[in-house]
């Protein structure tokens, strides 16, 4: 999504206009990132140690935790203190998700480019991937099973979009690979958890706010999208109606729920269990009785 991060592509790379980028085979990247910019995803896990540098590392440098690897143009201690952050919202993932701490959720370690300048990344995207569309767009993600890859710049202007925006990729990322990648995770659930850990690293987001009017409104006058259909529907990265009515489902799964619960919820998906069903299983409840109870919670609590 342009504000937030990308529309989630079915395979290969997406931009952050929600298309579909040819993958690049072989890519092998990893995260740089500037000076001053945090990756808030909090959790009291992460880590033992912090990640080291490897050997030899030149401009620029590299970084390796047990997940990441970490490229980047600025100090080591920055770069560092970047490593244990991604750790940090890996693990945050991990518990939301249910996921075994011994479960392999990608092969290798999850690459991921911060370009310190849009220029720098275009340079990149045009020839490395050779894809005009990267080029156009923010960022994109290469999910693949194997050395998944996310590629950013930094953004002079507006410093809180990279923690934003890497939380928001990060977790497209994790949820389409954990428990060995599984039946395919539905439009809203994706953008739904995506904005929700998003706007977690950041509660003041403008976005946030927006999100809360916005739902509070389109129900309060009926205009909402049925569940039925809106479970099952695409919707473009312009369509802030359907980005907010993702984020509220989320948001309200895990309010009035727990996380446990909604993380059992998408587990049951990924093994291929219908949503209606998994919703019975996980809450209690009828596709009917959990849109009520949504309603109701969208109207009083935003």
């Amino acid at each position: 999504m342009g504000k937030g991060g990308a529309m989630i592509a079915r395979q290969g790379q997406r931009g952050f206009g929600g298309r579909v980028i040819v993958p690049a085979s072989g890519l092998l990247v990893g995260v740089w990132l500037a000076l001053g910019i945090a990756v808030a995803a909090e959790s009291a896990e992460g880590p033992k140690t912090a990640p080291t540098i490897e050997k030899g590392a030149q401009a620029p440098h590299r970084v390796t935790s047990p997940h990441f690897v970490t490229e980047f143009s600025v100090p080591p201690p920055v770069g560092r203190t970047y490593g244990v952050l991604c750790e940090r919202a890996y693990a945050n993932f991990r518990r939301m998700f249910n996921v075994e701490a011994d479960e392999v959720v990608w092969e290798g370690k999850c690459q991921v480019y911060l370009f310190a300048t849009r220029d720098e990344m275009v340079k990149f995207a045009t020839t490395v991937t050779k894809s005009l569309a990267a080029a156009q767009s923010a960022g994109y993600t290469n999910i693949t099973t194997e050395d998944p890859t996310i590629v950013l710049y930094l953004d002079k202007n507006d410093q809180g979009k990279l923690r934003r925006t890497l939380v928001h990729e990060m977790t497209h990322v994790f949820l389409q690979l954990f428990h060995g990648g599984g039946a395919k995770v539905p439009v809203w659930l994706h953008e739904g958890f995506a904005q929700y850990f998003e706007f977690d690293s950041d509660p003041e987001h403008s976005r946030r706010k927006d999100s809360k009017a916005r739902i509070k409104r389109l129900v309060a006058h009926g205009q909402q999208a049925p569940l039925e259909r809106f479970w099952t529907m695409d919707f473009p990265p312009t369509d802030m109606d359907s980005y907010a009515q993702a984020w509220s489902l989320v948001d309200f799964m895990v309010q009035r729920g727990s996380a446990k619960m909604t993380g059992q919820f998408i587990l049951q998906i990924k093994e291929g269990v219908a949503q209606e069903e998994a919703l019975r299983n996980t809450f209690r409840c009828s596709l009917p009785q959990f849109e009520a109870a949504w309603r109701r919670y969208a109207q009083q609590s935003y």
